[in-house]
């Protein structure tokens, strides 16, 4: 039998291949994963799924960007099962459709099957056995006659990734990721995604910007050794035309009857939350005034935001709601023409 023509070398512009999981770990309410990188040259990330159901069919999913080992936080003292995704520069999460069963990603070949499943069985956090401490004993002094220097302790560094989408939940391009400290910066790619490797442990105020778009920032809190995430959503910026000059008028001018502002409006916009940091879509958000009689309601987006317009300088009452989940509130003090951003968290019932 005759195989050839044949490849001698790995096909790296070929679909994404699924990734192999070369080991697992569960304890301390946790699940640790390692992975083997992928060939693709077009490879961008990876996501994993899991759940307490066998079967390629998972409750829970994270984008875990360009990195071989992740630690999923949090979990039950159960069984789970695990599994990982790669993606390819083309992957955009805004054309998986949530209202099919079917991942397009996948289809559409920008996103691999999923790898071998993995079941791990996950321990709870144990507490230590207090020592009890003995007498103490008469211990005579030595004095050294040579001091060894201690070994420094190397420190492990984290990791920041994320997505810039904007309102319609669509990636954007070419939008500068940067930190207040340290130095770290990055643009992200046509997916949206950006990525900081190497960071120090520390709080940073990480701010996301693109031409034709509104600055948002954010908080974050980096940890040795582990990945922080943090998204973000642009509002598009409104141009406001440059006004041009009138002639001197013949006659007196006809006085405008379009009335002038005496105030300014302000505006009240964030993002609906789940316990785990998920976003929650199709939330009814609703905003009342005390003073000022305002009564608005808004809907949740795919990535949870939310927001309230030409609001007045007024104490509003902002209530977020969904079905299976606890009713959350939350007292928001306006001033005239100010922008407040919240995180409204919803806890399952």
């Amino acid at each position: 039998m005759d195989y050839e023509p044949f490849e001698t070398e790995i096909i790296t512009d070929a679909p994404i291949s699924p990734p192999s999981i070369i080991a697992t770990s569960g304890s301390n309410n946790q699940i640790t994963l390692n992975w083997t990188s992928n060939p693709e040259s077009d490879m961008a990330g990876y996501r994993i799924y899991w759940g307490k159901n066998p079967g390629y069919s998972y409750e829970n999913s994270v984008d875990v960007g360009n990195v071989t080992k992740y630690t999923i936080s949090n979990l039950d003292k159960t069984t789970y099962y695990v599994a990982v995704t790669a993606y390819d520069n083309d992957y955009n999460i805004s054309s998986d459709d949530e209202d099919t069963i079917v991942n397009e990603n996948m289809t559409n070949g920008n996103e691999s099957w999923y790898s071998e499943e993995k079941e791990v069985s996950v321990t709870a956090e144990s507490t230590p056995t207090p020592t009890p401490t003995p007498s103490p004993t008469q211990t005579p002094i030595i004095i050294p006659t040579n001091t060894i220097a201690p070994t420094p302790t190397l420190t492990e560094l984290g990791t920041i990734f994320g997505s810039v989408l904007d309102t319609d939940g669509k990636p954007v391009a070419n939008a500068t990721v940067f930190t207040d400290k340290g130095g770290y910066s990055a643009k992200t790619g046509s997916n949206g995604i950006y990525q900081f490797n190497d960071v120090v442990e520390g709080s940073y105020l990480l701010t996301a910007l693109a031409e034709g778009y509104g600055s948002v920032s954010q908080t974050v809190t980096v940890k040795e050794g582990e990945t922080t995430k943090a998204d973000f959503t642009l509002l598009r910026a409104i141009t406001i035309p440059t006004p041009v000059p009138s002639l001197s008028p013949s006659v007196n001018p006809i006085p405008s009857t379009t009335p002038t502002p005496d105030t300014l409006t302000g505006k009240i916009f964030g993002y609906v939350m789940d316990e785990i940091d998920n976003p929650v879509k199709k939330a009814k958000v609703r905003c009342k005034g005390k003073n000022t009689n305002v009564k608005e309601n808004a809907t949740t987006n795919k990535q949870g935001y939310f927001e309230f317009n030409n609001l007045s300088a007024d104490s509003y009452k902002i209530t977020a709601k969904k079905k299976d989940f606890d009713k959350s509130k939350y007292n928001v003090n306006l001033e005239e023409g100010e922008e407040k951003e919240i995180e409204i968290v919803l806890e399952e019932k």
